[in-house]
């Protein structure tokens, strides 16, 4: 942590870089990189104030749903497994449900 509490930034992740009004879900879905969407993406994301970050885990068989950044960090994941339904926060300005199983074989 920085000196005012907040997380030192990660290079090329600034709110100049995402425009959160613009960018309002980011959708990952891994493969063999899968670490990337799990660790310095998630601060990216986070770090440039993108309302939501839906992570497809293939690796691990689930869908983590990151929402609504605080100081830069989001809070803990929400966790869907195969047969459980995601939806699709309102920050992001529709409403839609989807299932964890669609997610993972598509």
């Amino acid at each position: 942590m920085s000196d005012h509490g907040r997380k030192p930034s990660v290079p090329g992740c600034s709110r100049g870089e995402w425009a959160p009004n613009v960018f309002r879900m980011v959708v990952e879905i891994t493969s063999s990189n899968w670490s990337d969407g799990l660790g310095p993406k998630v601060e990216c994301y986070a770090q440039a104030g993108i309302p939501a970050y839906l992570v497809v885990d293939r690796k691990h068989d689930e869908v983590l749903l990151h929402t609504d950044p605080v100081d830069g960090a989001y809070p803990a994941p929400q966790r869907f497994k195969r047969g459980q339904d995601m939806t699709v926060p309102e920050s992001v300005g529709v409403r839609v449900e989807i299932p964890a199983d669609s997610l993972l074989d598509g």
